[in-house]
């Protein structure tokens, strides 16, 4: 049976899981926790996301996640092959960690936005790993809990608005715990939410066509960034295009640069490693493997005086 195509539509408020391959723990270390939110900070700054709720679980995470633009897939790509790269660098260990694609499910925001993040954050009691919920570490309960120290990935104004602002009375609302009545109606396998909610989620997937002004702007500039440190690389390396496409195969200095050009423009544009490879003249495959070794690339002298070099024009 086909699996269904990914609901992508801008504006949009998601319940995201992602769980660990059988046998596997997306964390052994508060390290690998810590480095997790780091990537989800930049990530969603990134791709323009406001970041509801989330919870690390020991197997799999919880993220209640709204968009800005139709980008989830990637913004979930990037974020899952960070930790993955991340996690295999820090325990020497190989192999897939998470388990086939993150399931995500389209939430109707004004119905569920407050039963989703006391589903979240009432995770790690459901499963017995603490008896209160802000006793756990690793959700966003704590920073509900004290709004003036949460990171800025993290949107908690919206969900306490409706406590008038009051911290304590969140709290009072997840105490309140899950029953039947309280947990999040799934339909279908992709919403949350009633009937009507589903047909227009749908209708508005199946009109989706063409780009918005907004993503052309943002393409834009991600192309004025890629072309404008291209041409640092080949005024630096006193060639042309074409030929430092050519020669990088048989000189060191010219592959470290392939290298940082790779590692920057997967990291601060949208591109694919599709749109990469075509920009650089490899193949997709290159790409990826290339960037699946920059954590140790890094430490090379070479490579971080390019990434001071190009970074001038940032």
């Amino acid at each position: 049976m086909a699996r269904q195509r990914r609901i992508n539509l801008p504006s949009c408020l998601y319940h995201v899981i992602c769980r660990s391959n059988p046998g596997c723990c997306l964390f052994l270390k508060d390290a690998d926790r810590r480095h997790f939110l780091k990537s989800l900070e930049k990530y969603s700054e990134l791709f323009q996301f406001k970041i509801h709720a989330f919870c690390l679980m020991d197997t799999h995470v919880h993220l209640l996640a709204e968009s800005a633009a139709a980008n989830l897939s990637e913004f979930m790509r990037r974020l899952i092959l960070s930790h993955t790269v991340w996690f295999h660098q820090r325990h020497d260990t190989h192999g897939h960690l998470f388990s086939g694609r993150f399931k995500s499910l389209v939430v109707d925001k004004e119905a569920y936005l407050l039963a989703l993040t006391r589903y979240i954050h009432l995770n790690p009691v459901e499963s017995g790993i603490v008896k209160k919920a802000e006793d756990y570490p690793w959700s966003s309960l704590c920073f509900y809990a004290a709004p003036h120290i949460a990171p800025p990935f993290l949107y908690t104004r919206e969900t306490l608005l409706w406590f008038g602002g009051n911290p304590q009375e969140y709290l009072r609302y997840i105490r309140e715990g899950l029953d039947e009545g309280t947990k999040p109606n799934i339909l279908k396998q992709r919403y949350i939410g009633a009937e009507h909610f589903a047909k227009r989620i749908n209708a508005m997937q199946e009109a989706k066509m063409g780009i918005d002004p907004g993503t052309m702007e943002k393409e834009k500039r991600e192309q004025i960034y890629a072309e404008t440190r291209l041409k640092m690389m080949c005024q630096k390396l006193g060639c042309k295009v074409e030929f430092f496409k050519a020669k990088r195969k048989k000189d060191k200095k010219y592959l470290y640069a392939l290298v940082v050009l790779v590692y920057l423009l997967r990291e601060n544009t949208e591109w694919s490693y599709r749109k990469i490879a075509e920009f650089t003249g490899i193949s997709t495959i290159y790409a990826q493997k290339v960037y699946g070794n920059t954590g140790k690339m890094l430490e090379i002298k070479e490579i971080k005086n390019w990434i001071r070099y190009l970074n001038k024009a940032l």
